[in-house]
């Protein structure tokens, strides 16, 4: 079971680097692709209940996030972590959802997720800098949840023909 982690912990460092370093020129609305967000969402949606690569995802991403991006450490962590206490919560109301429908779940809760990280993160840095001003625009906001739901879709697809392959339905 720790090798699981490890291989989480490492899997969110080299994807943390490309994320830095290639996706960072793809750039729509004035924003750019948060795949550490929409893969934190996709692996805390697929995780068995009494498992914790959901919240190992989330501190292993907002730690890349934070140290790469040379922000207040702690920032990206905290706000990775309540994304996925989110998606904890509300799994809790969808115990009994068909596998069959389960994006038709998935898509809202990584768009609520991505608003509500983007909104925790403008908060913190507004509060660790002494600032008042909150800013929010709303194309940007439009625009960073519309391309991490292409990324979590791409991801959930690629997920469930992986999984079809490997136990063979």
């Amino acid at each position: 079971m720790p090798y699981k982690y490890i291989l989480i912990v490492l899997a969110f460092y080299f994807i943390s680097l490309i994320q830095n370093s290639f996706l960072s020129h793809f750039i729509v609305f004035g924003v750019t692709p948060n795949l550490l967000l929409a893969l934190v969402c996709l692996n805390t949606f697929l995780d068995e209940s009494q498992s914790c690569s959901g919240l190992v995802s989330a501190i292993s991403a907002g730690a890349f996030l934070d140290i790469l991006n040379g922000s207040f450490l702690g920032v990206s962590i905290l706000a990775m972590l309540l994304v996925c206490l989110f998606i904890r919560k509300t799994l809790v109301y969808l115990i009994d959802f068909p596998i069959e429908y389960s994006i038709l779940y998935f898509i809202p809760i990584l768009a609520i997720s991505s608003v509500l990280y983007m909104f925790i993160v403008n908060l913190l840095f507004c509060l660790f800098s002494w600032s008042i001003f909150l800013s929010f625009n709303i194309w940007a906001i439009l625009g960073e949840v519309f391309l991490n739901v292409i990324l979590g879709v791409i991801g959930f697809y690629s997920f469930r023909i992986i999984s079809r392959t490997k136990h063979g339905f």
